[in-house]
């Protein structure tokens, strides 16, 4: 139980960063120890073995986005809904690969959020909430927080937590 406490785990393998090698498009190969004790008659069968498992890379979750998504010379600041360089089909794409991945959040502190999806709107032009045109935008509400957001135009990460939405992540 403590190695799955203290490292990535996938049911009977635990996985360490002391091996690893970088593959391309925001995942790396890490080394791990697979485990299974199994009764056996008048004994215990323990099976300890080497495993690989592929793991997102650490880092800012806008720099994953933009390795997820592959495309050459995509800036930050291009990750935004109506831009031609990121269509449509790229954020289901990526939205599809970040879903239930858990992330931390600088300004939510060490609890991790779930993604749930990708914003279709930039965080200039998203609300708060949706249903209120008067409500403030990502990019009002963090500047209300003297947090200053450096890339405005991006896509969000929205998370549901406890049947609240909340929106976080991409651009901050």
């Amino acid at each position: 139980m403590a190695p799955n406490e203290a490292h990535p785990f996938d049911r009977r393998s635990f996985f360490t960063s002391n091996e690893r090698k970088d593959l391309g498009y925001g995942v790396e190969l890490w080394r791990g120890i697979f485990q299974s004790v199994r009764p056996a008659i008048e004994r215990l069968i323990v099976t300890v073995d080497l495993s690989t498992g592929v793991v997102f890379k650490a880092g800012p979750l806008i720099r994953l986005c933009l390795d997820l998504i592959a495309i050459p010379g995509l800036s930050p600041n291009q990750l935004y809904p109506t831009t031609m360089g990121f269509q449509e089909r790229d954020r289901v794409r990526l939205q599809s690969k970040l879903k239930y991945l858990k992330v931390t959040c600088r300004t939510t502190g060490p609890q991790p959020r779930t993604i749930r999806s990708i914003s279709k709107e930039g965080a200039n032009t998203l609300r708060i909430n949706p249903e209120d045109e008067n409500s403030d935008t990502i990019v009002q509400y963090f500047q209300s927080l003297n947090m200053a957001v450096r890339y405005p135009n991006c896509i969000c990460v929205k998370e549901c937590f406890h049947k609240q939405t909340s929106y976080f992540g991409v651009s901050y």
